[in-house]
């Protein structure tokens, strides 16, 4: 084989442990140099001849580089992720409470929009310190909520043990410790993304991209799209890219690729908010194309077509134009007007198209 590179190195990282296989010279006659950092290992032969390996692939040009940002995108990227996790966390406690109050009958969240309000957390606070008179919960309602304090009593009809109320107790202090951390967490995102700003107001221009989803995907991607050659990498990357398994000569399920996990969710978060933009070219984009490929496939393509847009940006340094509906249904009518005149021609026919006042 070719030799592309004339010093490179092969590393196999465990966790106690790095073996490294490091190769210098041209042609056949390289040296080879291993080293060994960290604890012991059990697997020492074995650990070296995959560093080895690997330093003989990268010497051949057959490893492709990853995209490593850098160090303070790295930084941002753990703490936006962490975030991310918090507030999941805070979810999944507040579907536990629920849970508890559905055991115990009380039926807060048949009658409150949102249970974990302003009046549903004050009334949570009252049952976790004793409280369980339904008239007396039901008096907490505030704002719209006090048009349905007749039905809250009815909601508050059950039965909430000791037990329940001590379980509520406990999971109302770890929400607040858990909201206490994503607002540091945030305060501590705001300081890394002020270098940022301008850059940030323009991807808060995107329909369907806020400042958080902004903050998040400058996280993931950071502002220099030289590590893409064209939007299709980073689209592959992202895992927002149809798969291209073929097997005998016939192509199989055409599943989007595995890709960046924390990327895709949030561009296919940032498109479920983008359809519903009257007008928009997202939305007549994700409208022609659910008729065909159905909700979820339409939703991946239009935040695949989000990404695009934000590569083209921060490469370019442009902001967002809106295309509009209309740039759509013109793409939709030319597309009929070639094919309808294929088909006269097919037939034997010379057309000529004249534009009708």
């Amino acid at each position: 084989m070719d030799v592309f590179h004339e010093r490179c190195a092969g590393l196999d990282v465990h966790k106690e442990v790095i073996y490294v296989c490091a190769l210098i010279g041209r042609g056949s006659g390289y040296q080879k140099f291993k080293f060994k950092f960290g604890t012991f290992h059990h697997q020492l032969k074995t650990d070296e001849s995959d560093a080895e390996w690997l330093a003989k692939l990268l010497r051949c040009g057959l490893v492709k580089p990853s995209f490593v940002p850098a160090r303070e995108f790295r930084e941002l990227r753990q703490m936006t992720r962490y975030r991310r996790a918090v507030v999941q966390t805070c979810a999944s406690e507040q579907n536990r409470v629920e849970k508890h109050l559905q055991i115990a009958g009380v039926k807060l969240s048949s009658v409150a929009s949102h249970v974990f309000g302003v009046s549903g957390t004050d009334m949570l606070n009252h049952i976790a310190q004793g409280t369980t008179e339904p008239e007396e919960l039901a008096s907490l309602a505030r704002g719209r909520l006090r048009k349905k304090i007749p039905l809250l009593r009815n909601a508050f009809a059950g039965s909430i043990s000791e037990h329940t109320q001590n379980l509520i107790a406990l999971q109302m202090e770890q929400m607040n410790r858990l909201e206490c951390t994503i607002a540091e967490a945030e305060l501590k995102i705001e300081e890394k993304v002020k270098p940022y700003a301008e850059i940030l107001a323009r991807l808060d221009t995107v329909p369907g991209i806020n400042l958080r989803s902004a903050t998040d995907v400058l996280a993931e991607i950071g502002t220099d799209m030289s590590a893409w050659k064209t939007h299709r990498q980073i689209a592959a990357m992202a895992g927002l890219c149809p798969g291209n398994y073929i097997s005998a000569g016939k192509r199989l399920k055409n599943r989007s690729r595995q890709g960046n996990p924390y990327l895709k969710s949030i561009l296919v978060q940032a498109a479920c908010s983008a359809v519903n933009m009257n007008g928009s070219y997202y939305q007549a984009k994700y409208k022609r194309l659910k008729q065909r490929r159905g909700h979820k496939r339409a939703i991946v393509a239009i935040a695949h077509a989000m990404l695009v847009a934000i590569y083209h940006m921060l490469k370019k340094g442009e902001s967002y134009q809106e295309l509009g509906a209309k740039f759509v249904s013109d793409q939709d009518n030319g597309r009929k007007k070639d094919d309808l005149v294929k088909q006269l021609q097919k037939l034997g026919y010379a057309v000529s198209l004249t534009q009708s006042a």
